[in-house]
């Protein structure tokens, strides 16, 4: 009885598991933007309650954080030519504990995620904008987790931009 209840919970974490990492989003709607570096191309990301969004995941704010870079503040990314494909997270920044937690990670990871209403605004000034920077203490802690369909839902419904921010935590953070 032990081995077959230990069997269900190892099957039932599994489908969790699995369920939170199946992306059923369709981002073949694509929704373009320029930047003082370059184009980007997003997604249009229509939520289950009806609120339509334009979605920018991976927008690079410094160049990577690597090599001569790796302990030093962020540089500007260089402008780019092409349009910058922006529909997949980026890998979370690497953090203190990584051995212990289940994300992808790498020290490149500085890229902000945009989540915005797709109509524009009525008001002069545009949108109000919050930015949501994660916790975890400077030791981990990623925007991954909080995703886009939720920022769609919260907040793109009620008029408010999202963008979202990674930073670098523990060692290369500190």
């Amino acid at each position: 009885m032990a081995k077959f209840l230990s069997l269900l919970i190892l099957l039932s974490l599994q489908a969790i598991v699995e369920a939170q990492t199946t992306d059923p989003f369709d981002r073949s709607n694509p929704v373009s933007a320029q930047t003082q570096y370059g184009s980007i191309e997003g997604f249009i990301h229509a939520a289950s309650d009806g609120t339509v969004a334009n979605v920018f995941l991976g927008v690079p704010y410094a160049k990577p954080p690597v090599g001569e870079l790796r302990f030093e503040r962020p540089v500007a990314p260089e402008p780019w030519q092409n349009t910058l494909q922006t529909k997949q997270f980026r890998d979370s920044c690497v953090p203190y504990t990584y051995g212990t937690l289940k994300i992808a990670s790498s020290e490149d990871c500085l890229y902000v995620n945009v989540i915005a209403p797709s109509q524009p605004s009525d008001a002069p000034e545009g949108y109000p904008v919050l930015v949501y920077i994660h916790g975890g203490g400077f030791v981990y802690g990623d925007v991954v987790r909080a995703g886009f369909d939720k920022a769609t839902k919260v907040f793109a419904s009620r008029g408010l931009i999202t963008v979202t921010v990674p930073y670098r935590v523990g060692l290369y953070g500190n």
